[in-house]
């Protein structure tokens, strides 16, 4: 699980995080991020969450477990993967929107799309 204080909560800051349309998508999930006010600059690390619908997948328990096989790698990277943790200093906060296809995929494929999805965002909105 990650820390309380990487963790994205409040329906408020979700939402402006979709209205800010700054998403990078690929097969798994899509990416939405918010980056910093060009006034403040910080080396906060930035608020994430994730988010899977109903409509995605049915049932709580395999929506549950797509969340906590996303979570984990995101976790896993931003304790060992120096880069990635720098890459994602650049966002305020970042909302990971799951497709049902990511409960197909294994888990070190999953870390490559999360780095991939992160490396993109920072080219395309940097």
């Amino acid at each position: 699980m990650l820390p309380a204080g990487l963790r994205l909560k409040k329906s408020g800051l979700f939402q402006r995080v979709y209205s800010k349309r700054l998403n990078v998508r690929n097969e798994y999930f899509t990416l939405s991020v918010l980056p910093w006010a060009k006034v403040v600059k910080s080396t906060k690390d930035p608020l994430i969450g994730f988010v899977i619908s109903k409509k995605t997948i049915r049932l709580a328990i395999n929506r549950n477990k797509a969340k906590r096989k996303l979570r984990e790698a995101v976790r896993n990277l931003i304790k060992c993967n120096l880069e990635f943790s720098q890459d994602i200093k650049n966002w305020y906060a970042i909302v990971f929107v799951i497709n049902k296809e990511l409960k197909e995929i294994s888990f070190t494929d999953l870390l490559h799309e999360v780095i991939n999805a992160v490396k993109l965002a920072k080219e395309k909105y940097s």
